[in-house]
């Protein structure tokens, strides 16, 4: 067992596990609620992470960097170790500095004063802690299988490189899909606005660049379009709109879609628009996006505007079920948040 199978305080079996020979083991085996802690690494921000062992079905041991807490009530000590106390110790007690060695002190962990219930509380506050972390475990699976399922969709719901037509399709719908430039359905420009601009809880949405959408005071643009950050996480961050709304210097507007629906563009982006920009780049990874590399995209589009609603409608399907999720998921871990702080001292 080592660091990686350490994700989010969760514990997970992951493909590039260690296996070591039965005759070279001198150490007790792991077992199930033992709590597996993160003892030394090379960065010190990663020290310290845990996560409670669960469901292990065959024998296993824990790596040279790391540690092994077993306790009679493992939910309440692992719930403990999400708390203030917990995170004060490692500020206090893991040696190495920002980005340097980390270690922690078996010892010093060990000896730290708690306060903690009767028994009987600690049973009942870690029976809840776990259910918490059930539930948090369960939206997770959740979101993981939705947006694998649009993963899998977006490579069948396109055509794949060298083809004209996809491998999934409605019923009705034959004809060939056409090649389209984007420089050639769509008008592209650069916004005005800069940070400054930003206000908190202004009227319009602002677009900067990042996933996050700021607030402003006054817009740009009124009517449908696509936002793409010309730096930043490239080829990854796309936002889509139909109303008023701010965008940023360094922010490309897609809009007047000609032929074309403006939703469908924005999956297609999505599907492809990365492997585009980097292949027209010379560098391993895209710094900032210039205007040719969005005029030129080329993707493949139906004729018919039927089947272009049916193809993004299905992929806004997902993405809503994905964005519930990641809510759920998101509330749950505020509870959580909640209950440590107000349940422990």
């Amino acid at each position: 067992m080592r660091s990686s199978n350490i994700n989010e305080d969760r514990f997970e079996l992951s493909n590039d596990d260690v296996f070591v020979r039965e005759d070279a083991v001198n150490i007790d085996l792991v077992r199930n609620n033992d709590i597996l802690i993160t003892a030394a690494n090379g960065s010190s921000r990663l020290v310290g992470k845990r996560a409670l062992i669960k469901g292990l079905t065959d024998s296993a041991v824990h790596g040279g960097f790391m540690l092994l807490a077993s306790t009679e009530e493992p939910d309440f000590f692992n719930a403990v170790m999400g708390t203030e106390w917990y995170r004060r110790f490692l500020r206090m007690g893991v040696a190495g500095g920002n980005g340097a060695l980390g270690n922690l002190d078996s010892n010093a962990l060990r000896n730290r004063d708690l306060l903690v219930p009767k028994r009987a509380e600690q049973k009942a506050i870690g029976v809840l802690f776990a259910k918490l972390d059930s539930l948090i475990a369960l939206h997770q699976r959740e979101l993981d299988h939705v947006k694998e399922l649009k993963k899998g969709l977006l490579q069948k719901m396109f055509p794949k490189e060298g083809a004209n037509v996809p491998e999934l399709r409605f019923p009705g719908f034959t004809d060939p899909w056409e090649q389209r430039k984007l420089g050639e359905l769509s008008a592209i420009k650069t916004g005005s606005s800069d940070l400054q601009d930003a206000v908190p809880g202004g009227d319009y949405p602002f677009f900067v660049r990042s996933d996050e959408v700021e607030r402003s005071n006054h817009y740009l643009y009124d009517g449908e379009a696509i936002l793409v950050p010309g730096e930043g996480r490239l080829g990854e961050i796309f936002h889509y709109i139909v109303g008023k709304f701010d965008y940023h210097q360094r922010v490309y507007k897609i809009s007047d879609f000609d032929g074309i629906r403006g939703k469908f563009v924005y999956h297609a982006m999505r599907n492809s628009f990365k492997e585009h920009a980097l292949r027209n780049t010379a560098k391993a990874t895209v710094d900032s996006i210039r205007l040719p590399t969005l005029t030129e995209f080329e993707f493949y589009a139906p004729s018919s505007d039927e089947e272009q609603r049916l193809v993004a409608s299905s992929l806004d399907t997902l993405d809503n079920l994905i964005t519930l999720h990641q809510r759920e998921l998101d509330h749950v871990k505020e509870l959580k948040k909640g209950l440590l702080q107000q349940m422990f001292v």
